[in-house]
């Protein structure tokens, strides 16, 4: 198990950067769309682009933010019981099993999305809505993975503890 977890670990990075490729891609499109609203051509195509690269870039960002636990995380067990490690744990390990089922739930619905979607085009650029739409399941699918990368590493963690107490 430690070796799918390192794995994990090593492998999402590639969302980091991917998801850095976006938002480099929605500053130069962005640049371009003022330059040509500044000459007095706006490019409609551009305004689309954008949009569309900022949704690929949370989405794209997602699961290495899943997999590194850097997402917002608001843990009011932390604040009203800083002393009880045993209750830290237990509701940590619930909350990452509620988000891991949220993950799973969501790929079906915004998979039939994508597939209902896929005889529409946008408007500008003309491209399939289907596949737009498709870094949604693809997303919550490396992101179920990433939580479940996660949730192993909390067991792994919790049994290692209980061996070092013992000793």
């Amino acid at each position: 198990m430690q070796k799918f977890c390192d794995y994990i670990e090593k492998g999402y990075k590639f969302f980091f950067y991917l998801s850095g490729l976006f938002l480099g891609g929605m500053f130069i499109f962005c640049a371009y769309s003022v330059i040509t609203r500044l000459i007095g051509n706006p490019s409609i195509w551009a305004d689309e682009l954008i949009r569309f690269l900022m949704v690929f870039m949370a989405f794209a960002g997602a699961p290495w933010m899943i997999n590194t636990k850097t997402d917002l995380v608001v843990d009011l067990t932390e604040i009203f019981f800083p002393k009880r490690k045993k209750l830290l744990h237990k509701t940590h390990l619930i909350g990452e099993l509620i988000l891991l089922a949220i993950l799973i739930y969501l790929i079906f619905p915004t998979w039939q999305l994508s597939i209902e979607n896929m005889t529409s085009k946008t408007s500008a650029l003309q491209w399939t809505l289907g596949y737009v739409y498709m870094c949604m399941p693809v997303s919550f699918v490396f992101c179920a993975i990433a939580q479940v990368k996660n949730i192993i590493k909390s067991l792994i963690q919790k049994t290692t503890d209980v061996t070092v107490k013992e000793e």
